[in-house]
């Protein structure tokens, strides 16, 4: 893989609001999802959503922006380079 310098990577940021609504930009391609999980690229490699009745309510293709709503239990980062993988809340289920 190669790597970018921080000018050739995209800006990614996401909000979190009351665990129900997550707003996100950066976002390059959808990889699947259904009501439990929402799988996506990003700069950082892929990002997983895992929840409960969740719903892609904005994707603007163009811009990367999105908006998540549903119950939201984690947020995953992979780099595809191995299997491990960080939740953001993953310090908080120990």
């Amino acid at each position: 893989m190669v790597e970018k310098s921080p000018a050739e990577v995209k800006k990614h940021s996401l909000t979190l609001s009351n665990c129900q609504t997550l707003f996100l930009d950066g976002i390059s391609e959808v990889l699947n999802f259904d009501d439990t999980l929402i799988s996506l690229v990003c700069p950082r490699g892929e990002l997983s959503i895992e929840g409960n009745s969740l719903r892609i309510t904005k994707y603007l293709m163009q811009s990367g922006e999105m908006a998540v709503e549903g119950l939201i239990t984690a947020i995953i980062y992979s780099d595809g380079r191995n299997e491990a993988k960080t939740g953001l809340f993953s310090r908080f289920k120990r």
